[in-house]
């Protein structure tokens, strides 16, 4: 399981997670260090904050 944070504690941001086994766990998290991403997806709340889940390369893009 992976994720991309808005912030170090995601409980106060928004985080895309990421399941084991789906097409897009096997992503570099690095490449979206310091950059701005646009995730779509369905929005669903854990533990009191948004996140979206990403399976797909597709659902995450990276603007430069």
């Amino acid at each position: 399981t992976k994720f991309i944070d808005e912030k170090v504690d995601y409980k106060n941001g928004f985080a895309v997670y990421i399941p084991r086994g789906s097409n897009f766990s096997t992503v570099e998290l690095s490449q979206f260090d310091g950059k701005k991403v646009k995730a779509t997806g369905l929005i669903k709340e854990y533990n009191g904050s948004p996140q979206i889940e990403a399976t797909e390369y597709s659902q995450v893009t990276i603007f430069r």
